[in-house]
């Protein structure tokens, strides 16, 4: 068994007992990568609540569990990519690696963090050939 598949078990022991906060000070994993009751999956909706913590009411849910948006990035990509054993390929733009990855219309580290959801995916490129492109 790989090390990270033990880390990986723990972390899914622990996560009913511990904070997110704590999770995230070791690098826990957010993604969004299997419909939900037929909800397709959002990576955006998930960094805007992890990084607002709002519910679907605007109520704050856990303030001080709040993470930054570069935090969010990194559990979408990089962290993703290792929950699901593909960090050898994916998750961060390397040599070698696929190069999955979006080109947004504003940077989501220097917006208002309650703009998050407004951003707009302006191409998308997959193994590195563009696959979307907003006209």
């Amino acid at each position: 068994m790989k090390t990270h598949q033990i880390e990986i078990q723990k972390f899914k022991a622990a996560s009913n007992n511990v904070h997110g906060q704590v999770l995230f000070k070791i690098d826990a994993l957010l993604s969004a990568r299997e419909p939900i009751d037929g909800i397709e999956p959002s990576s955006l909706l998930v960094m805007h609540t992890a990084v607002n913590r709002l519910s679907r009411t605007g109520a704050v849910i856990g303030a001080d569990e709040r993470i930054t948006p570069y935090q969010a990035i990194c559990s979408i990509t990089r962290n993703a990519a290792y929950q699901y054993f593909e960090e050898d390929r994916k998750g961060t733009l390397k040599a070698g690696k696929l190069a999955d990855f979006v080109i947004l219309d504003k940077n989501p580290m220097k917006i208002d963090p309650m703009k998050i959801i407004d951003l707009q995916v302006m191409e998308t490129i997959k193994e590195g050939k563009t696959v979307y492109k907003k006209l």
